[in-house]
């Protein structure tokens, strides 16, 4: 199931909530891209941990943080795309699992930051290839 912005008809505000925590069913949430209220995702409310069968996420542009265990448990992840053009501070709680091959971090031409300290080791270096989009 993709998941809409539409759908679930909110698009503004500074958190998701938990409403998609362990979610198995959501296997795309590239919407995401248009909670642009979302500037970080925390430890405490684990926004989109273990959606084990997410395969791609889009990222707001504003989102400048993400705290802690936030993201875990993405094992199905294949394709990531961020927005924004320096890399989100990224917690190093954040532990993806054992990822799916072929995967793509897609960010900006130009974008920095993601090719270093958290970046690399959550994502680069567990075999995400950067790709760049306009």
């Amino acid at each position: 199931m993709q998941l809409s912005a539409r759908r679930w008809g909110k698009r503004s505000g500074s958190s998701i909530g938990t409403k998609f925590r362990s979610n198995t069913t959501i296997t795309k949430f590239n919407e995401f891209r248009f909670f642009t209220g979302v500037t970080k995702t925390t430890y405490n409310t684990k926004e989109l941990v273990n959606c084990t069968y997410l395969t791609e996420l889009t990222l707001p542009v504003n989102l400048a943080t993400i705290e802690g265990e936030s993201i875990q448990g993405m094992s199905r992840l294949t394709t990531l795309t961020c927005l924004r053009m320096n890399a989100p501070s990224l917690g190093g709680q954040n532990n993806m699992g054992n990822l799916a091959s072929n995967k793509k971090l897609r960010i900006p031409y130009g974008a920095t930051g993601y090719d270093t300290g958290n970046w690399k080791t959550k994502f680069v270096d567990k075999g995400f290839v950067i790709t760049y989009i306009d």
